[in-house]
């Protein structure tokens, strides 16, 4: 193996993790701290609320600018995406 295939395998690529958010304040800060005690550091949270009720608003806005927060204006449901 040549030494740039070598270099190619040992760069840290980014890792984006995608959380998914409804009225779980109960268990976001556990969930969204496993992200931040990994021993890989080169991540990024993508946090995307459906428009909860409760405080994980508050919740993951607390967190720094890894975890990058998106909201939905409404919460949507599509049943046929659920049908067989």
């Amino acid at each position: 193996m040549n030494n740039q295939k070598l270099n190619d395998l040992t760069t840290q690529s980014t890792v984006s993790v995608i959380m998914n958010c409804l009225n779980y304040s109960k268990y976001l800060r556990e969930a969204i701290d496993s992200v931040y005690v990994q021993t890989y550091k080169d991540w990024e949270i993508i946090f995307w609320d459906n428009a909860s009720t409760d405080n994980s608003a508050e919740i993951a806005r607390s967190y720094d600018r890894r975890l990058r927060y998106f909201r939905s204006k409404v919460f949507a449901v599509y049943p046929e995406r659920f049908t067989m």
